[in-house]
């Protein structure tokens, strides 16, 4: 008879994505996640069945807490503006050191098929429609106009949080982040 799990999924779930969002999944060794989680081994193993499985698992509990920040109805301008204006400051400060989990991930698997890569890939995906929507909702409700395909400008928006979440990693000075940001957001009437 298999002997019944004494731990919390989700909370192990939850130590085990911090491990791979600060190292990557090449970095985090099996040691590093048994020591955050408590977890031996074997238990890990046999609750998650592999490093990559738990990575997957992992990728998806972000996505799924990222997803609660989506834009959902509502001032679409100003649900942008605070978007942006998070990345920044969160890249300003120690917390932008770990970047994006979706974003790292993507970065780390590149266009390998299936495994995570997929999944990140779907989850950068899930984001570019988020900030579509709300460019969408804002034209509809005449908060905006642009030029450029709510396509094109939502391609130009997810670029710009990828590359404040990469900046934040390395360059902690608001003013320069902001400055970037601007650049961008200056097509949507929106400044930071």
């Amino acid at each position: 008879m298999a002997r019944p799990k004494d731990f919390d999924h989700d909370i192990v779930l939850e130590k085990a994505m911090n491990v791979f969002w600060e190292k990557g999944f090449a970095g985090a060794s099996l040691a590093a996640l048994t020591e955050a989680t408590g977890l031996h081994k074997g238990s890990l193993y046999g609750a998650f069945k592999s490093k990559e499985n738990l990575f997957k698992l992992a990728l998806k509990k972000y996505g799924e807490s990222s997803r609660s920040g989506s834009f959902k109805k509502g001032t679409a301008t100003k649900y942008l503006k605070d978007f942006y204006k998070r990345l920044v400051t969160e890249g300003a400060c120690e917390k932008g050191d770990k970047g994006c989990l979706i974003m790292n991930a993507s970065l780390e698997f590149g266009t390998q098929e299936g495994g995570p890569s997929e999944i990140a890939n779907d989850l950068l995906n899930q984001v570019e429609k988020n900030l579509r929507m709300a460019l969408e909702t804002s034209l509809e409700e005449r908060e905006l106009e642009i030029e450029l395909s709510t396509k094109e400008m939502g391609q130009r928006l997810l670029g710009l949080a990828f590359t404040l979440r990469k900046l934040g990693k390395f360059k902690k000075d608001k003013l320069y982040l902001t400055n970037i940001a601007n650049g961008v957001l200056k097509e949507i009437q929106i400044q930071l």
